[in-house]
């Protein structure tokens, strides 16, 4: 007899680690006797797709404005209204992917009687109002309340569980579950082109160090023609922030914003790139870095959070300072001018990925995790 998970999470066509990681996880669970109903708020446009095991519900927001307080409050109330479609007797185990779903998973925990699984993929990082009523100061509240309150918490990183360790989670409760990558999807050969190209995908976004990346660029081009292609989405004002800066530093015609692209799309993005560069201020993990390993192309990452534990530098790629415009300018000019030693390391990244991040292991273990919790 199949058990019930309720999950609040993202979920495709939505964007990003955590929606990827769901299209993965929640399928893969049903095997092991796991029905899955996500419950989602509505983005994205795009088709939620059909998997086998897995519910998807959308919760209208009607909230779509800036302000964060009104945006985080609509966002639980809207997922909480949503949830009541199901048969909240039923559920076996609630389980809330990031904080942003925090209060209602939390409720829902009440409510159904079910164990919460919190499954840490970041802490809070974006900026708020201070003195709203869901300011720096309760966001790091509620993040304490649901991971004490929790009966299991699971971190994709290292760095993310000592962080919840510090909000005083409960070490016998916690454990680290990468986010896991279906390696099959990212089969295929490096080939990199002969005039050399930077990769990029993200979200547009401060916290992703594009405008370091494109002084790194600038830096590059002195010796060398190189073109960087940029492929994710963001805010328009932020954006267009963004482009003023390629133009301010004569980049025009060396940088080509792509938008963003499907997920299918992403192997052939980086097999056909010289390198990819993941120039980030701070990641909970670093799942674009992964990919990129995974599609068999040479990375180059900074060294925070825990995006600096996927790479072994000098072995499985490089890695910066953040914000070092000169040492990732370097590390890019060494991975373009020695081809061979970048295949060399690329290979012995994918095989890492494959040791440690390929998603039946990652199922299997979050199957172990779940079943603890649930009893």
């Amino acid at each position: 007899m199949s058990r019930m998970i309720l999950a609040l999470s993202q979920y495709p066509p939505d964007l990003g680690g955590i929606a990827s990681h769901m299209r993965a996880l929640a399928p893969g669970l049903r095997p092991y006797g796991w029905d899955t109903t996500v419950v989602a708020a509505d983005g994205e446009t795009g088709d939620t797709p059909n998997d086998p095991g897995v519910t998807v519900l959308r919760a209208a927001i009607p909230y779509s404005g800036s302000d964060f307080d009104a945006a985080y409050a609509h966002q639980n109330l809207g997922l909480l209204a949503e949830a009541t479609a199901v048969d909240l007797d039923a559920v076996d185990l609630v389980a809330c992917h990031g904080s942003q779903h925090a209060l209602a998973a939390m409720a829902l925990q009440r409510r159904t009687g079910a164990p919460l699984v919190y499954h840490a993929h970041n802490l809070y990082t974006a900026p708020v109002d201070p003195d709203g009523p869901f300011g720096e100061g309760t966001m790091h509240d509620i993040e304490r309340d649901v991971i004490r309150s929790s009966d299991a918490v699971i971190a994709i990183s290292g760095y993310i569980a000592g962080l919840c360790l510090r909000l005083g989670a409960d070490p016998d409760r916690l454990t680290v579950i990468p986010k896991g990558l279906p390696l099959d999807d990212f089969a295929g050969a490096w080939t990199p082109p002969d005039d050399p190209v930077v990769a990029f995908v993200g979200r547009l976004s401060p916290e992703k160090g594009l405008e370091t990346l494109f002084e790194a660029l600038a830096l590059l081009r002195r010796d060398r023609p190189c073109r960087l292609l940029v492929a994710g989405a963001g805010d328009d004002a932020y954006t267009a922030g963004l482009l003023e800066a390629v133009r301010s530093l004569g980049l025009t015609d060396a940088v080509w914003f792509l938008g963003a692209l499907e997920p299918k799309q992403l192997p052939r993005f980086f097999q056909s790139a010289s390198v990819t560069a993941v120039p980030s201020h701070m990641e909970a993990l670093g799942r674009v870095a992964l990919e990129a390993q995974a599609s068999g192309c040479p990375v180059v990452v900074t060294d925070t959070g825990g995006l600096g534990s996927l790479v072994d530098d000098g072995a499985t790629g490089w890695k910066v300072p953040p914000r070092d415009a000169d040492a990732l300018a370097a590390a890019l000019a060494d991975a373009i001018d020695r081809p061979e030693a970048a295949a060399a390391r690329a290979v012995a990244a994918r095989a890492e990925v494959e040791r440690g991040y390929a998603i039946g292991a990652v199922v299997e273990r979050t199957d172990e995790w779940y079943r603890k919790a649930a009893g």
